[in-house]
């Protein structure tokens, strides 16, 4: 069997601090490039995960010794500074990527000046803690996909180890990665926002935030699972494809008390969903101008 690469994450943070233990744990030599704070090393919060022995904390450069394999798991800001600071200390053919979901591999131009091969590869997941992060990545039957772009051979090195974490590994265009990033937030970031202005509306109403959510749980559930069975054009539901002027003009009176802004939100999502309910075909066209002339913009 042969020997598993010797891995440099760079950056402590929730992302980087998971896959390093996550690499470790699944038999790599990983050493894990944090800053220091008053002279000591910014330990990650592994809570009550202890790192194997093969999971190294130290200082950036000091990381990148005998590393093959790089990965900058800073702040989006932070990677074409960090990338040409550490550029000179590289190992020779090193393989040179960061996780920003957002941009491209040419961001790290100075490794590539200095003949490494760069990629970027986006775990498209969540990591709303280093501990949360671990307990996911050690099921390694998450499901979860990974997105990466860049030289075909730093592509060849990378896409293994991630699919070694239980990764789907995609491909995806340069150019295209500000729109896949997009869809992201619309599906995670904006259903929390989402979920918040639902729990707000029962706020006003007086019902137990708790207990609301938990009784809008198996309503976000079954909608996510008719979404995956039927796709969102059938899943829709509820008084815009009813054609049900009444409830809709009943619920902006209600919001409107209560804030303008969840008002406006209403609008302009019940103008999507009318856009969504077009392509359905079951409502006619007269109802369909009814109802953007209801939810249009004041």
């Amino acid at each position: 069997m042969s020997e598993r690469p010797h891995i440099a994450i760079i950056g402590g943070g929730r992302v980087g601090a998971s896959l390093a233990y996550a690499f470790a744990e699944n038999g790599h030599t990983i050493k894990l490039g944090v800053t220091t704070r008053d002279g000591k090393l910014s330990q990650p919060d592994w809570g009550q995960y202890s790192p194997q022995n093969n999971l190294q904390v130290c200082q950036a450069r000091a990381a990148l010794a005998g590393a093959k394999t790089v990965l900058l798991t800073v702040a989006d800001q932070q990677i074409k500074p960090v990338c040409e600071a550490l550029s000179s200390h590289l190992e020779p053919s090193s393989v040179v990527a960061h996780c920003s979901g957002i941009l491209g591999s040419d961001v790290l131009a100075a490794a590539a000046d200095h003949g490494m091969a760069t990629a970027s590869v986006h775990p498209l997941a969540s990591f709303p803690s280093v501990q949360a992060g671990i307990a996911w990545l050690s099921t390694r039957e998450h499901g979860c996909y990974c997105y990466s772009e860049g030289d075909e051979s730093a592509l060849q090195a990378l896409e293994p180890l991630f699919a070694g974490l239980g990764f789907k590994t995609r491909r995806v265009n340069p150019a295209a990665k500000p729109l896949y990033h997009a869809a992201s937030v619309f599906a995670c970031n904006y259903l929390n926002v989402l979920i918040e202005l639902s729990l707000q509306c029962g706020d006003a109403a007086d019902l137990e935030r708790n207990e609301l959510f938990e009784a809008l749980r198996p309503l976000i559930d079954t909608t996510l699972a008719n979404i995956a069975s039927h796709g969102t054009t059938a899943a829709l539901s509820g008084p815009v494809m009813r054609a049900d002027l009444d409830t809709l003009s009943l619920h902006s009176q209600a919001l409107a008390k209560i804030d303008p802004a969840l008002e406006e939100s209403y609008r302009d999502l019940g103008r999507h969903a009318v856009a969504l309910a077009a392509q359905s075909k079951t409502l006619s066209d007269q109802q369909l101008k009814a109802l953007l002339a209801l939810l249009k913009k004041p």
